[in-house]
C-alpha cells in the first residue's frame, strides 16, 4: 500500500511525463523511493530499465521489482537479462558500468531493443550528470525518442556543483528529512556538536566541491584526533547500533582497532576493497547485533538499509550537504510498522518503539576556513546563510540540538544582523559594487538546481558596465545579478551605480531600492526628488529611452531568453 506522499509523487511524475518532461523525484532516505519507482514501473505499458551505480542497489532494486512486477532480471557483470526469449522480463535492473562496458566489439547497451522500453528509471539520480549516463541516454534516445526518463534521489545536489539539467528538467516532487520527521515517517534526530580542539582544517584544500580527500585523511588519521573521536563515541552512544563514517580507509581501520582496544570485538571495518561476500557477511552480522560499531569509508552512504542503526558518527567532515544528508539518512529509518492514520499517531508509535530517535555526533574543529555541514543543515535546510555559522557556534555548547533550538537562535541572530546593517556606516565602491547588499537581496546558493554554466562575454560585459565585478561571484549569482539589472531597467528604476553614489552621499538605502531612474538623476543633480525632468521621455537604465532600450546582447528580450529562470 502506498503512503499518501508516495502516491502524490507518482501522480506528479505521471503528469510531468504527460507534458513531455523529464522529471526527478527527491525523497529523503527511508521514505520508500524504491517502492515508488517499482510501483511506477508496474503502471508502464512497456518494459522498464532501472539503472544504479552499485551492485547492492542493483540487486535490491531487482528483488523489489520482481515482487511488484512479477517479471524482472539483472543485467550486471555475469548476470544477463534474457532478451532473446519470446517474453523478456518487464523490468531490467542494471548497473551503469555493465551497460557501458564492451560487448562483441560494441557496448553492452546495444544488445537491447530500446523500442520495447517505455521507461528508464535512474536510481540515485544525482549521478546522472556523469559521462556514462549521458552516453547511455544519448544512445537510447536515438533508438527511441519517445522513451520516458525518471530520476529518483534523496540528494540532488552534487559535490562538484554540476547541473542535472542534462538529464532532467523538472522537480516533480520533493520531500526532505525534516518534513518526513515532522510527518512521523522517520525518527527524530538528536544532534550533539562535539568540540575537538586538535581538529584543524585550515590547510585542507577544496577539490571538486568538497574537502580534498588526501588533505582531510592526514588530519583525521592523526593519532590524537582518532582518540578524540573514539572516546566521546564510546561515552555517548550507549547501547545504540552505531555507524561511523570515515574520510579514509586508514582512519576507518584505525578507529575500529581503537574501539576494539577499549571493548574487544565491539567494532568492524568495511571499505570498497572488502570482498563482496565478506562485506555482505559483515553487514549481516551488524544487522543482527553481533557487534555494535561499523566503521566504513565510502561504502554505507548509498543503497544500504539497516533500521537498527540509531547512532551516526560524523568522523568524515564535509562541505557537501548532499553527502552529509546521505550519511544521516542511514539512521533515520524507524523500527516499527507505521500506519497511515495521522502524524501524531505515527510519532507516538516511534516514541513507543525500540528506536525513538537517532543520535548524530558532529565533530567540530577549533576553527575552519570552510563552512562544514552539520546536523543543522538537515534539521533546518532553509537556514539563512547569512547567520548559519553564528548559529552553529552558538549551539556548540548545547546538550542537544533540535529544530526548535535552531529556529530560535536563527531568529535572534537575524535580528542582530539586521540591527548591525541598520547602524553600520553605508559605504560603497562604485568601481566594484556588491549588488546583493545594495539591493537588499539574498545571494542564490549554488546547487544542482541552479544554472551554473558560465556567462557569455557579452553578459559579463553588461555586469562590468553596471559596476559589478565577477571574479568572486559564482555563475548562478552573476546570472541572478544580471536578471536584477534588466528587471530594474524594464521597470525604469535607478541603476546600481546611481544607488551606490547616492548611498555614499548618505541617502537611506531602503529608499533607494524603489526610486526611479529619473528620481535618482534628480537627487544626484541636487534637485528635489519629485521634480519632473522637463520634456524628457521616461528613461530606463543608462539613460536610454524605452523605445530604444538596447543591450550589448542585441536587445532586452534576447538577453532574458538567454537567462532562463528555472531551477536548473
Amino acid at each position: 500500500m502506498l503512503r499518501p506522499y508516495q502516491q502524490v509523487a507518482i501522480d506528479r511524475a505521471l503528469a510531468s511525463h504527460k507534458e513531455g518532461r523529464k522529471p526527478i523525484i527527491v525523497m529523503a532516505t527511508g521514505c520508500g523511493k524504491t517502492h515508488v519507482f517499482t510501483e511506477y514501473a508496474k503502471m508502464a505499458s512497456k518494459r522498464c530499465l532501472i539503472i544504479a551505480e552499485r551492485a547492492e542497489i542493483v540487486i535490491q532494486n531487482y528483488r523489489k521489482a520482481d515482487v511488484a512486477c512479477d517479471s524482472a532480471a539483472i543485467e550486471m557483470a555475469d548476470s544477463w537479462s534474457p532478451e532473446t526469449t519470446m517474453f523478456p522480463p518487464r523490468v531490467v535492473s542494471a548497473s551503469i558500468q555493465s551497460l557501458c562496458s564492451n560487448w562483441k566489439g560494441d557496448k553492452r547497451m546495444h544488445r537491447f531493443n530500446w523500442r520495447e522500453f517505455g521507461l528508464i528509471v535512474i536510481d540515485e539520480a544525482h549521478h546522472a550528470a556523469a559521462g556514462r549516463y549521458q552516453q547511455l541516454l544519448d544512445h537510447v534516445r536515438r533508438e527511441n525518442p519517445d522513451i520516458c526518463i525518471l530520476g529518483v534521489t534523496a540528494t540532488p545536489d552534487r559535490r562538484d556543483k554540476k547541473s542535472l539539467a542534462c538529464s532532467f528538467d523538472h522537480i516533480a516532487f520533493k520531500y526532505e528529512i525534516n518534513e518526513a520527521v515532522r510527518d512521523g515517517w522517520l525518527v527524530p534526530i538528536r544532534s550533539k556538536l562535539v568540540q575537538v580542539n586538535s581538529l584543524d582544517f585550515s590547510e585542507v584544500r577544496i577539490t571538486a566541491g568538497d574537502l580534498n580527500a588526501g588533505d582531510l585523511g592526514r588530519v583525521m588519521e592523526f593519532e590524537k584526533n582518532l582518540h578524540a573521536v573514539a572516546t566521546p563515541t564510546l561515552e555517548m552512544m550507549g547501547g545504540r547500533q552505531t555507524v561511523v563514517f570515515c574520510s579514509s580507509v586508514k582512519q576507518s581501520e584505525r578507529l575500529a582497532e581503537i574501539f576494539n582496544r577499549h571493548r574487544p570485538e565491539i567494532a568492524a571495518h568495511v571499505d570498497g576493497k572488502t570482498p563482496p561476500d565478506e562485506r555482505a557477511e559483515i553487514f549481516e552480522r551488524f544487522r543482527k547485533g553481533e557487534f555494535q560499531i561499523l566503521c566504513n569509508c565510502n561504502i554505507a552512504t548509498e543503497g544500504w538499509d539497516c533500521p537498527p542503526v540509531s547512532c551516526i558518527v560524523m568522523a568524515r567532515p564535509t562541505t557537501s550537504r548532499a553527502l552529509y544528508t546521505q550519511m544521516v539518512g542511514r539512521g533515520t529509518r524507524p523500527m516499527v510498522q507505521l500506519d497511515n492514520e495521522s502524524a501524531d499517531s505515527r510519532n507516538q508509535q516511534i516514541q513507543d518503539s525500540m528506536k525513538p530517535d537517532c543520535l548524530v555526533l558532529d565533530f567540530v574543529g577549533n576553527g575552519c576556513k570552510h563552512s562544514l555541514c552539520s546536523s543543522i543543515d538537515v534539521l533546518v535546510p532553509d537556514l539563512d546563510e547569512r547567520v548559519r555559522d553564528r548559529v552553529q557556534r552558538k549551539l556548540q555548547d548545547e546538550d542537544e540540538v533540535t529544530e526548535e533550538k535552531i529556529r530560535e537562535v536563527e531568529a535572534d541572530e537575524l535580528e542582530e544582523w539586521r540591527r548591525r546593517e541598520i547602524t553600520a556606516q553605508v559605504t560603497y565602491d562604485t568601481r566594484n559594487l556588491d549588488p546583493f547588499s545594495l539591493l537588499g537581496i539574498k545571494p542564490q546558493k549554488q546547487s544542482a538546481y541552479t544554472n551554473n554554466n558560465p556567462l557569455t562575454e557579452k553578459q559579463q560585459f553588461v555586469l562590468h558596465k553596471n559596476g559589478v565585478h565577477t571574479q568572486n561571484l559564482p555563475p548562478n549569482q552573476q546570472r541572478q545579478a544580471l536578471n536584477k539589472i534588466f528587471d530594474r531597467r524594464r521597470k525604469g528604476l535607478a541603476t546600481l551605480k546611481q544607488m551606490a553614489l547616492l548611498a555614499r552621499r548618505g541617502h537611506d538605502q531602503t529608499m533607494l531600492i524603489g526610486i526611479t531612474f529619473e528620481q535618482a538623476s534628480n537627487l544626484i543633480e541636487g534637485k528635489p526628488i519629485d521634480t519632473p525632468a522637463a520634456d524628457r521621455p521616461i528613461r530606463h537604465g543608462h539613460g536610454e529611452p524605452q523605445r530604444n532600450a538596447q543591450s550589448p546582447l542585441g536587445g532586452q528580450e534576447k538577453v532574458e531568453a538567454e537567462i532562463p529562470a528555472t531551477l536548473f
